[in-house]
């Protein structure tokens, strides 16, 4: 009798499911919206309890002439916001033209702070980093220029620490070495000096930071080239904690030190590379991909 009716209740199951399955689906997939009317590239979003936005590139590639000298394109930074219940209301242009060089770049970073604040950072010039701030969900901002120093200074990385200040990753290109500097505010607006965030001798090529606040805690994963007379030279990941907000910070440390246990030879990570870390916290433990 048992076996008879299973058949019977797999399909009742299955009629009765269906339709949550279907109504799931439709409502995680909204139908596809155009934010750009022209060309967008590198896409950001940013999102706190309360509202979320996106943030990408537009770009004109065409000779133009700026303070900058003259380069091959110019970029400029669009913005939409979405609040609870409510479409998404796009801002239109809020940033640049940027001159540029050959191919584009990605110049774009954002966060969304825990008092509504949008904070947007943009390499501006090989040497300059723009911070745009508002304060009304995105309807005007306010702007500051940073001296990101003598070399070329790629990649801003903004974040915002556990006590509310905030932290400003750059990439700084040097002579045969790409160096992570970073500089600290307490409000957004003024920025102390830029230091060396890596510090360690023989780590040339650091760059890709990701940071997250977990515990009281400050904690960046970053990329960097790793390689010697006995191993092949791979991308590896490392990390180093704060636990002075971003004051100070520990010494690197490698992550990935783990074979890979899904290769028949169990593979050493010093075989293969590991590559643009995104880290988050989730059900109260801190999670890296």
């Amino acid at each position: 009798m048992i076996k008879s009716k299973l058949p019977l209740i797999l399909i009742f199951l299955i009629f009765f499911l269906s339709p949550i399955i279907n109504a799931q689906s439709n409502l995680y997939w909204e139908e596809p919206e155009l934010f750009s009317t022209g060309q967008g590239n590198f896409p950001i979003s940013a999102f706190n309890e309360d509202f979320g936005i996106i943030v990408w590139q537009e770009p004109t590639r065409r000779p133009v002439s700026g303070p900058a000298g003259t380069g091959d394109g110019s970029i400029n930074i669009a913005l939409a916001v979405k609040l609870p219940g409510e479409p998404w209301v796009k801002r239109g242009i809020i940033g640049g033209p940027y001159i540029y060089s050959g191919a584009e770049p990605s110049i774009l970073t954002a966060i969304v702070d825990k008092n509504n604040r949008i904070l947007v950072a943009s390499a501006a010039s090989a040497s300059q980093t723009e911070i745009m701030i508002s304060d009304d969900f995105g309807v005007s901002f306010d702007r500051y220029r940073l001296n990101s120093g003598t070399q070329s200074s790629l990649a801003p990385k903004i974040a915002v620490c556990s006590d509310g200040s905030y932290l400003l990753f750059i990439t700084r290109g040097e002579e045969s070495s790409l160096s992570l500097y970073y500089s600290r505010s307490s409000d957004g607006r003024n920025w102390g000096p830029f230091q060396r965030f890596v510090t360690e001798p023989g780590m040339l090529l650091t760059f890709l930071p990701w940071h997250v606040s977990f515990g009281g805690r400050e904690y960046v994963v970053f990329q960097s080239f790793t390689g010697s007379s006995e191993t092949i030279p791979t991308f590896q990941l490392f990390f180093k904690i704060s636990n002075d907000n971003g004051r100070s910070w520990s010494p690197s440390k490698r992550f990935t030190n783990f074979r890979d246990t899904y290769a028949n030879t169990a593979a050493s990570a010093d075989n293969f590379d590991n590559q643009r870390p995104h880290h988050s916290v989730q059900d109260n433990s801190l999670f890296l991909v």
